[in-house]
């Protein structure tokens, strides 16, 4: 179990801060913003994909062939999701970073990362209204799947657009 219930008593509405997270425990949670952007924009260690490149692909979002081979998004979805690996895999192995629903983040929105050179941050406490949500939709236009886009909401915005891709801790 990742979530520290016991230490605290978490709020009807959900709202769960940074310290009621057991980071290190060997269980499944929602990804931080650092660790999906991580997920998303790997390469191999050294070399990084550009943040306007949708996750895997080999040319910037406004490049319809190279996009269109690694993510669902309005001009190729048919107006739905599709099953995950239908698209190429990032270098990571990892499918559909871009497109096909946007994915929830641990994190609570702010509206920029902060300054200087962070290792494993944890976010913002819960001090907004809006959880972070990255990676674009079926739904929307390539511009949002551009590995640094960023994108929020309210917590218990829920629709075919959205999901969740838990991450686990070794």
């Amino acid at each position: 179990l990742c979530y520290n219930r016991s230490y605290y008593s978490i709020p009807a509405n959900g709202d769960i801060a940074n310290d009621c997270v057991k980071w290190a425990a060997n269980g499944y949670r929602l990804p931080t913003e650092a660790e999906w952007e991580y997920a998303s924009r790997y390469r191999d260690g050294s070399d990084w994909t550009p943040g306007d490149y949708a996750s895997g692909a080999t040319a910037d979002y406004n490049d319809a062939g190279a996009t269109g081979l690694v993510a669902w998004y309005f001009d190729n979805s048919d107006s739905s999701t599709h099953p995950v690996g239908e698209k190429n895999a990032n270098a990571l192995g990892i499918n559909d970073m871009s497109g096909n629903v946007f994915e929830w983040c641990w994190d609570w929105y702010a509206a920029s990362y902060g300054d200087g050179p962070f290792t494993d941050p944890y976010g913002p406490d819960p001090a907004g209204t809006h959880r972070l949500k990255r990676g674009g939709s079926w739904g929307g236009g390539a511009f949002n799947l551009q590995c640094a886009g960023r994108d929020n909401d309210f917590p218990y915005f829920e629709g075919s657009g959205f999901g969740f891709r838990p991450v686990r801790t070794e």
